[in-house]
């Protein structure tokens, strides 16, 4: 029992000093947070001018843009709704606006904020809002955070983080397919290789909001297309990995459309290019999930560290997956 317990504390102490993709998202969240504070508009514009030129990725390959735009959301917190804190997030984006008032990044940044004050509002409904002045509230905000991007189109649209943000508001908006598809269209024929973009869609196309299960491998097919050139069919494994997360669960291989083979030679294609453990451990559990013994005997042993917590969730899974994968093996 003692070695037992010893085990399982290891396991989650090694698994959260290994996490270097983790670790990577965690500063640029702290960073960002910092100048937000101190209003370091210069410091955050070179950051985001820097991650969307050079695009720069995480060591899994994640573009370090997207966790900039995390960063901005997550000091907009929406489950804050006093006055005086709303009060003190929009004088932050509005002298935002004025010292770059030529700023793809300025505008985004302050539809983020429309966006996440929409959604405070929404959460207040029931407490100290009736829910018709919330409703009314909530459709106003997030008008106007659709509206500054769509109206200053030609700045924003330089940012390709600017349709991950229209993605999200037709997701709360609806809209209909036709405007969806024109604007998907518009995305990727300006920014084909923006992951967040395509991941947002997931979310869109899922069938918990405006999908089914046909849409999302019908986009994941037509993902490939657009990113095939540079990577191969990663971005088939990449969808399907959000699509877990967003909507199927350990259900992904019983409830979608995944065609495995296709995601095996999407995982080969990722882990070529950014052999990081983050992925690694992933694609071995998917692998498992998949019962593709092996393809997670192969993962597996690309492992040469303890397997992440944030991945396995219960070191009873990895322990499972590996002696399953193992067995029998020469």
């Amino acid at each position: 029992m003692i070695i037992k317990r010893l085990t399982i504390i290891l396991f989650f102490v090694f698994s959260q000093a290994q996490a270097d993709e983790i670790e990577q998202r965690r500063k640029i969240v702290e960073s960002v947070g910092q100048m937000m504070h101190q209003q370091d508009f210069s410091g955050l514009e070179k950051m985001a001018a820097d991650f969307r030129s050079n695009q720069e990725r995480t060591s899994s390959g994640v573009w370090k843009l997207t966790f900039f735009y995390i960063a901005v959301s997550m000091n907009a917190k929406s489950s804050i709704s006093v006055k005086p804190y709303w009060d003190w997030v929009f004088k932050i984006t509005n002298n935002w606006l004025l010292a770059y008032p030529d700023s793809p990044v300025a505008y985004i940044a302050k539809s983020i904020v429309l966006y996440n004050k929409a959604r405070s509002i929404k959460k207040q409904s029931g407490f100290d809002l009736d829910e018709a002045k919330a409703k009314a509230m909530y459709s106003e905000y997030i008008a106007l955070s659709k509206s500054i991007l769509t109206e200053n189109y030609s700045v924003v649209s330089k940012d390709p983080h600017m349709f991950t943000m229209l993605v999200k508001l037709s997701k709360v908006q609806g809209g209909g397919a036709k405007g969806f598809i024109t604007m998907i269209d518009d995305a990727f024929n300006k920014h084909p290789y923006y992951y967040q973009t395509y991941f947002d869609a997931i979310s869109y196309l899922s069938p918990r909001w405006h999908g089914n299960s046909l849409y999302v491998e019908e986009f994941a097919n037509a993902a490939v297309e657009h990113t095939k050139a540079k990577e191969g069919n990663a971005m088939y494994a990449r969808i399907y990995w959000v699509a877990s997360s967003v909507h199927y669960g350990t259900r992904l291989f019983t409830d979608s459309h995944v065609i495995w083979d296709k995601m095996r030679k999407g995982i080969d294609d990722v882990v070529a290019s950014y052999p990081d453990k983050w992925n690694i451990n992933n694609f071995a559990y998917f692998s498992c999930l998949a019962e593709d013994k092996k393809m997670t005997r192969k993962l597996l042993s690309m492992m040469k560290e303890r397997p992440m917590k944030n991945v396995w969730k219960k070191i009873d899974t990895y322990n499972a997956c590996k002696q399953w994968a193992f067995d029998g093996a020469i």
